[in-house]
């Protein structure tokens, strides 16, 4: 069956397993660079967050809308992470598995 929509858990393992390989041998310096542009990502999308809902929060009638814009716009850092590929920790976690 050539247009298989998922993987069953062996060949997830197996693909875990070669995505490890592939990110630990990358050279140093790489991973040090694409740790700090992903700790930046994530900084920029807090920011934007409070940035955004500064001043809904302030104001007791609007504090749950500001809440929701705050919640919306944080995951804008996330997107930022994938879309370029950079390297978090908790996305490099399952390296050990290779091991």
């Amino acid at each position: 069956m050539a247009d298989k929509k998922m993987l069953m858990p062996a060949e997830i393992a197996e693909y875990t397993i070669e995505a490890g390989v592939k990110k630990a041998t990358t050279p140093n310096k790489k991973v040090l660079a694409s740790a700090f542009l992903a700790g930046a990502y994530i900084a920029f999308g807090a920011l934007g967050s409070v940035a955004a809902a500064y001043n809904l929060l302030a104001n007791p009638d609007t504090y749950g809308l500001g809440k929701m814009v705050a919640g919306l716009m944080f995951p804008a850092g996330l997107i930022f992470v994938l879309i370029a590929g950079a390297d978090l920790f908790t996305g490099n976690i399952l390296i050990t598995l290779a091991a």
